[in-house]
């Protein structure tokens, strides 16, 4: 099993000095989800699973699908879950996202 948490690539509220700061340990390295399943695809046998932890960013989205494609591997359940964390959102760096609770 691989476990990879992929930078959001994001200022941080409340870190970043400024809105188009993004901090040295947020900041995601190019090509850094093919250098993932490109680990994978090398390590894994099968029955294997790589679990990715990653923003709601659509654009990150599609760069998993194609490494998904490109590296033969298949989806068996997409598991999503709410970070508390004040993150910038990826549509509009200068906002931040806000979980928001219906009753």
């Amino acid at each position: 099993m691989v476990i990879a948490d992929i930078p959001e690539n994001l200022p941080v509220p409340g870190i970043s000095l400024t809105n188009d700061v993004i901090p040295p340990w947020n900041v995601r390295p190019e090509k850094y989800v093919d250098t993932i399943f490109e680990f994978a695809d090398n390590y894994l046998h099968d029955h294997a699973a790589l679990l990715l932890f990653h923003a709601n960013d659509r654009e990150l989205q599609l760069e998993i699908e194609d490494c998904v494609v490109t590296y033969d591997f298949k989806l068996l359940f997409d598991w999503w879950a709410l970070n508390e964390l004040p993150l910038a959102s990826p549509r509009d760096p200068t906002t931040t996202v806000i979980a928001s609770f219906y009753s």
